[in-house]
């Protein structure tokens, strides 16, 4: 499962889908706890990382401008349970949009800092076409 907090992925897999080819600035092992020196770089890996150092490491993330992290790798023998917990520290807000055209422009919207699509939040009992086309 790969999910982006701050334009940084965020990947969870198994021992089985870890790639062995792939290399990685920093590796932890079983840590409980972040060191105080910050200093990620490139691709950084935690093997089975704890409940509490996933809710740190989501936390650096959302609060954090880390330019030189590319990304973060969690691998844990129970992925299920560890992507379970991951979906439960985020609010799923249901939204649909889409691609507005008027002859040679494109309509997008900056929100947050970033461009994007025009999109709108499910009312109750619409459908996904009816969100978008409002």
């Amino acid at each position: 499962m790969r999910i982006f907090v701050n334009d940084k992925p965020f990947d969870l897999i198994s021992y089985e889908e870890l790639n062995p080819s792939k290399t990685y600035e920093t590796v932890y092992q079983q840590l409980e706890e972040l060191p105080s020196h910050l200093q990620w770089k490139d691709d950084v890996l935690f093997h089975e990382p704890s409940h509490d150092l996933v809710i740190r490491l989501l936390y650096l993330l959302r609060t954090r401008k880390m330019k030189d992290l590319d990304s973060i790798t969690l691998v844990t023998k129970d992925k299920s349970s560890l992507k379970k917990f991951v979906k439960s520290r985020f609010s799923i807000i249901k939204a649909a949009g889409g691609v507005v055209t008027k002859k040679d422009k494109l309509l997008l919207i900056f929100r947050l800092g970033k461009w994007d699509f025009p999109k709108g939040k499910f009312e109750k009992g619409e459908t996904p076409k009816e969100c978008a086309v409002r």
